[in-house]
């Protein structure tokens, strides 16, 4: 199916605008989600993804581990409340990631102390959108608002890849779509829900892997919009979609140890002597010396 954008309208997020949080169905679903294998498949045992979504800048932010913060970067970096705690910036922390078109509407950062929650997985590969595999990956939507709190709602994955700017801001993304509303397409049709609305930005998006048996982090709440798809006007919430930054921000968050392991002293003593005895020994009858 061929699918065009056209004449996108991105209404971002603006900070003078009354807090609110994720609306779904007209309202503001408060409690923690109630969908299937949500309390299973998560790095720390007895928590969710409810629990590492946090407040930023009186914005949305996801507490990723290992003392690490993500948010959209027109939300910018401070202090970070999660879970009723407050965790102060290290300061000079941040880092920005990128992409071939520029630099994204993402800002990593640090906190001190680390909130006590292994790390999050971030997913590698780009969600599954409904045009292509019906219905497509739903999508468990987390923000902020002062009024409302932490709230949620549920979508399905309508498309991915998309190049976004928000309107006035220098950053390009790659995110991935969650159409409002009920709309047709071929042979099926679907009716999301949820919708961002102001300051969920920076909120979480997670994914359920069938494969993994595990919920991954899938992105990051960055705008809404409007556009033209086959003929029909659509409403959409915008993600910053993970798989495209994955490696940049593991290797910030989850890096790679490169030291050579050392042994203990006792087993240097044994291997120093076994390699004496070695160069004492005649060579082998059908050996050759190089």
């Amino acid at each position: 199916m061929t699918r065009s954008f056209i004449a996108l309208l991105f209404l971002g997020f603006e900070l003078t605008s009354p807090l609110r949080a994720i609306q779904s169905n007209g309202g503001y679903v408060t409690t923690p989600p109630t969908v299937t294998n949500w309390t299973s498949g998560w790095p720390t045992s007895g928590k969710t993804g409810w629990d590492y979504v946090g407040q930023v800048n009186g914005s949305s932010a996801v507490y990723l581990g290992n003392g690490w913060v993500l948010t959209a970067r027109h939300v910018g970096s401070g202090a970070f409340t999660l879970n009723g705690t407050t965790y102060p910036l290290v300061s000079g922390s941040e880092s920005y990631l990128t992409n071939a078109s520029g630099t994204a509407d993402l800002t990593l950062f640090r906190v001190s102390p680390s909130p006590a929650l292994n790390p999050l997985t971030i997913s590698q590969s780009a969600p599954v959108p409904f045009f292509t595999t019906p219905p497509g990956d739903l999508d468990v939507m987390i923000g902020y608002g002062g009024g409302h709190g932490e709230t949620w709602g549920l979508g399905t994955v309508t498309a991915t890849n998309q190049l976004v700017q928000p309107d006035g801001l220098p950053y390009i993304s790659i995110d991935f779509f969650v159409f409002y509303g009920s709309y047709t397409f071929g042979s099926s049709s679907f009716n999301n829900t949820a919708i961002l609305v102001a300051n969920d930005s920076g909120g979480g998006n997670f994914i359920y892997n069938t494969l993994t048996h595990s919920w991954e982090l899938a992105g990051i709440n960055e705008v809404v919009g409007s556009g033209t798809v086959d003929s029909q006007n659509v409403t959409f919430s915008g993600m910053v979609q993970m798989s495209a930054y994955a490696s940049q921000i593991n290797a910030l968050v989850n890096p790679v140890s490169t030291d050579t392991p050392t042994l203990p002293l006792p087993a240097l003593l044994a291997m120093a002597g076994l390699l004496l005895w070695a160069a004492t020994r005649p060579l082998g009858k059908n050996a050759r010396q190089i």
